[in-house]
């Protein structure tokens, strides 16, 4: 078989974005591998979120193009970056380039050698949900792209713009992609997508996340559903509770909260205050006991204060969150942000986001031992030195002795010590069997 050398940088979105791309490619007779020298073919689809990310996929593209060189094989380059630099010139005569624009169709007509779609397209000409479905995963766990673009234009992101507004897949197309992946065994999917949140508000009918989980949840074979990054106002009181009413639906919810400073916030432009965050922790774990919360802070925004930092902490401490995305802030230029003042030092935001990052870690810890006694299920994700390695329902990732019959995918029952491995990164909770 020729060889398809793939790789992906940023988001889940991406990551289902590439299988679907892989498995175009598979069906005219490709095997996908790492990037390496000898491929027939190269595809890369790119990151533009921050300038460190535009770096990277700079980076990455140089590389490619060094790999393609000798035989001269063609390297597709596809994605966020793309779209964000259309000028962009590379000293390549074989490279394709594709924004997020319809990268299927994009990649199809590659192979048959015809005339692509348009690589680049305006942000008003993305109307349409470019569909591609997948029925396999490189992951334990699946990701499904259930919905495109985003709508918020907060004062930091460049996303807008570069993905367009808010885009839903129809369920039934969404449906389809579980029933495959279910027919190869996966038992846990992700739904995902830019804007996750506004799954439906574009489709009319009353579809929105809860009916979608609860379809997906009624296909055979699918025991756990997760999601990608939600925003808090999503959390209502009616619709946590009809997510509650969905066994399948995994008692952990990663929230995009970014600070925990109405000030801050407002300057971000984001929809939401701190005192709704902690009313979300309250509203969740009224519906699922076992809930566990993760979420993304960014540190150094523009204008941001020590007092502002001191509050994004008590959120931490006060969701007693298992995971912290923590990240200094970054200025991309496009923003609003990046005109803003006073702009707080580099130097500044590194140390405000060390100490953010510590206090997270801590309070981590402290969940997990909170944690001791807890019976729950593990979806195995690795065996190594007879040893099982995992996720519980709650998202804690935890150890616990090999049995007879295990395997990776498969789903164990396990109770937590409310002990952890200090040398391991992540954080790794001890379990027993049950």
């Amino acid at each position: 078989m020729k060889k398809l050398g793939a790789m992906t940088l940023g988001c889940r979105v991406n990551q289902y974005e590439t299988q679907v791309c892989c498995e175009i490619f598979k069906s005219f007779g490709y095997t996908t591998v790492e990037p390496e020298p000898d491929c027939d073919a190269y595809f890369l689809n790119t990151c533009s979120v921050t300038l460190e990310s535009d770096r990277k996929s700079r980076q990455m593209i140089a590389r490619l193009i060094k790999l393609a060189r000798p035989n001269n094989a063609p390297v597709i380059v596809c994605g966020c970056h793309v779209q964000a630099h259309p000028g962009e010139l590379f000293d390549y005569g074989n490279i394709r380039l594709c924004g997020n624009g319809d990268k299927a169709a994009f990649v199809r007509d590659f192979l048959n050698s015809e005339n692509t779609v348009d690589p680049v397209p305006q942000r008003s000409d993305m109307t349409e949900f470019y569909s591609g479905g997948v029925s396999d995963s490189k992951n334990t766990r699946a990701f499904v792209k259930i919905e495109d673009g985003c709508d918020n234009f907060c004062s930091y992101c460049i996303v807008p713009y570069l993905r367009g507004p808010v885009r839903s897949r129809p369920a039934n197309e969404v449906l389809s992609d579980v029933k495959a992946l279910a027919s190869k065994g996966f038992r846990e999917i992700v739904l995902t997508g830019i804007e996750t949140s506004f799954y439906g508000r574009d489709l009319g009918g009353g579809e929105d996340l809860a009916s979608l989980s609860k379809k997906c949840s009624e296909i055979d074979g699918i025991e756990r559903i997760r999601f990608g990054s939600l925003r808090p106002t999503l959390f209502t009181p009616e619709f946590t509770g009809r997510l509650a009413d969905i066994p399948a639906v995994m008692p952990h919810f990663h929230l995009s909260v970014q600070s925990g400073s109405d000030s801050v916030l407002a300057m971000m432009r984001r929809d939401y205050t701190r005192g709704d965050v902690l009313r979300v922790f309250d509203t969740v774990r009224a519906h699922f006991p076992a809930a566990a919360f993760s979420a993304d802070i960014i540190c150094g925004f523009p204008g941001e204060t020590e007092r502002d930092l001191e509050d994004s902490m008590d959120i931490v401490t006060k969701g007693e969150l298992i995971h912290t995305h923590v990240f200094p802030y970054s200025e991309r230029p496009g923003t609003a942000a990046a005109s803003l003042k006073p702009s707080i030092p580099v130097s500044v935001r590194r140390r405000r986001a060390a100490l953010l990052q510590a206090h997270a870690d801590r309070i981590a810890k402290y969940a997990v031992q909170d944690r001791k006694g807890e019976e729950t299920s593990v979806l195995i994700e690795k065996i190594a030195s007879n040893h099982c390695f995992g996720h519980t329902e709650s998202f804690v990732y935890c150890r616990f002795d090999f049995c007879e019959g295990d395997k990776v995918g498969g789903i164990a029952r396990v109770k937590l010590t409310g002990d952890f491995d200090l040398r391991a990164n992540p954080l790794t909770a001890f379990a027993d069997r049950t």
